[in-house]
């Protein structure tokens, strides 16, 4: 049997400066994003204005770091980072797959592409809902003082849709006005979706 010297298109030269041109600064891209969320956390006790400035400071030297690392060296760290996390929670599958076969886009004609928000809004919407149906009743309990909801249904259905529908309601247009573009009152929900949801820019 023939043993080909490249198991993944992207590990040969030639066909990644096609098809995966800014791979690298994707795969950094990858490691930055999750480097500021843990510092972030790590400086939450301070003011927003002194946060930044520390985050800031810290991403500074792990930047430079990646900025000399290969594609290889950059992808065995975040296979390293997913190896940490066996139970899925930080990285999920979907995730996974993602930052390991498609960082950078396939093919230079894809860079700058846009599509619809309207489409990416009901899938948000179900992974939501299937949130919303995995939580314990002290997670509701939880969510509903947080939100300051009261005379909720007594039954676990009817909590998870009291709570859903709040949360949907605060994200929700009651009307467009005449002439308004569609797909910026669809991007105006995305980043509403985005502050409940979590979900990174």
């Amino acid at each position: 049997m023939i043993k080909l010297p490249y198991k993944y298109i992207w590990q040969n030269p030639t066909l990644k400066a096609v098809m995966y041109p800014i791979r690298e600064q994707k795969l950094r891209d990858f490691l930055l994003i999750y480097d500021e969320a843990d510092l972030v956390s790590k400086f939450k006790a301070n003011t927003p204005a002194e946060r930044t400035a520390l985050v800031n400071a810290e991403l500074v030297p792990l930047r430079a770091r990646y900025e000399k690392m290969s594609q290889d060296e950059l992808l065995a760290l975040i296979l390293d980072r997913f190896d940490a996390d066996p139970g899925r929670q930080r990285y999920p599958n979907w995730l996974r797959y993602a930052a390991v076969h498609f960082s950078g886009i396939r093919y230079k004609s894809a860079h700058g592409t846009w599509a619809n928000p309207s489409l990416l809004i009901p899938k948000l919407e179900k992974m939501a809902r299937d949130d919303m149906n995995k939580a314990t009743p002290q997670d509701l309990q939880g969510k509903a003082q947080k939100f300051g909801l009261q005379n909720l249904p007594a039954d676990l259905e009817g909590k998870k849709t009291a709570i859903y529908n709040h949360l949907t309601a605060q994200e929700v247009k009651t009307s467009i006005l005449p002439g308004e573009d569609t797909s910026l009152v669809d991007l105006e929900r995305l980043l509403l979706m985005r502050e409940r949801m979590g979900f990174p820019g």
